[in-house]
């Protein structure tokens, strides 16, 4: 007699069991591909590429310092926002001339690529960050607080020389203009900021500034942003350093829960926009040893006694959240960060992304 399809009554048992184990087997692979993936115990998408990313550079931190957060209430242990993170990475600091370097030259590899840089002009003849994403449709902004000596403003003195470099992002410095020619901006004011121009902070042109860091990183993100589909927004920030150099460490407790504030903000926004990508770096970070307990920490906490200041550190951290944050975790150079932003797997035998076609020109 003929055998009917989808009749296996002529299979033995075991054939029929090891049929099913194996089915089962398949059915319970492909439940786990589906289930929602993680990164750090957090939902997350490992094949996103952002639209919006947010950088924030600040110089002098280290990760002990996120104790001056935490422990800020004695009778309290509150989360901060850098616990928030998908991803957490260790950059070695050292360059080819320093084993320390400072934080413009720390930050300008982060940028670029490379490792050493003169605060001069040729620093400003190599593609960085926002030359290579202008390619995917990118518009780049760059905030600066404290710079002082280290502004990229110095980038436009150097004329056809930095073109190249000034011409595909806005720069924004929290500081007086050096001549009433130079434009101006202010949280208050609607305005629209062109590529290749800098803008000074219309509420420093006297002594100090009224306008607070976080009202101006607030208003010009959402100012810059407007209108726009992809972004690349940067604060860099000097003052946190300026502070403990100084030996200030109460006001750079202080500050820092400004810093705090303004990461947990974008964190905020990343959780809503889910093609929104936010990174905090550091460089130069800068040693501490806090006291160890009981009156000691109490002083500390009061008058800012007891601590001591070590060299800055060998290694800088980074914390990551949103589309490509699995890119920053582990240890590498912090000249290798800037590819990170984008960066792509192979995939064998397809064609290559333009991110990869980019990165390895």
């Amino acid at each position: 007699m003929a055998k009917r399809k989808g009749d296996y009554s002529f299979l033995g048992n075991k054939v029929k069991e090891l049929i099913t184990k194996k089915i089962l087997l398949l059915t319970l692979v492909l439940m786990g591909c589906s289930g929602p993936k993680t990164l750090n115990l957090k939902e997350h998408e490992f094949d996103a590429l952002p639209t919006d990313i947010v950088w924030i550079q600040v110089a002098g931190l280290a990760e002990e310092h996120l104790a001056l957060l935490r422990f800020k209430m004695a009778t309290t242990i509150k989360p901060v926002s850098f616990e928030r993170a998908a991803c957490v990475g260790k950059m070695w600091n050292y360059n080819l001339k320093d084993l320390r370097p400072d934080p413009y030259s720390g930050f300008m590899s982060q940028i670029s690529g490379r490792l050493n840089f003169s605060n001069t002009c040729p620093d400003f003849q190599t593609k960085v960050l926002w030359n290579y994403i202008e390619d995917l449709g990118h518009i780049s902004g760059l905030f600066e607080v404290g710079a002082k000596d280290n502004s990229l403003d110095k980038a436009w003195e150097c004329g056809a020389d930095a073109k190249n470099f000034t011409n595909d992002f806005v720069l924004w410095k929290m500081g007086a203009k050096a001549d009433k020619a130079q434009k101006t901006y202010h949280f208050h004011e609607e305005a629209d900021y062109q590529q290749g121009e800098k803008y000074y902070d219309k509420s420093c042109q006297q002594q100090g500034c009224y306008a607070s860091v976080t009202s101006n990183v607030h208003s010009l993100y959402k100012r810059f942003k407007k209108n726009k589909i992809k972004t690349l927004f940067i604060m860099r920030d000097y003052k946190y350093y300026e502070l403990l150099s100084s030996r200030k460490i109460l006001k750079a407790q202080e500050y820092l829960v400004q810093l705090d504030s303004i990461f947990s903000t974008f964190l905020d926004l990343a959780q809503t926009k889910k093609n929104m990508l936010v990174v905090l770096s550091t460089t130069s970070a800068i040693g501490l040893d806090f006291p160890k307990k009981g009156k000691e920490w109490f002083e500390f906490a009061a008058e800012g006694k007891h601590i001591l200041y070590r060299s800055p550190l060998l290694m800088s951290s980074v914390f990551a959240f949103g589309p490509k944050a699995e890119n920053f975790c582990g240890v590498y150079d912090q000249a290798d960060i800037f590819q990170r932003f984008m960066w792509e797997p192979p995939n064998k035998g397809a064609i290559p992304t333009l991110m990869q076609k980019i990165f390895s020109k």
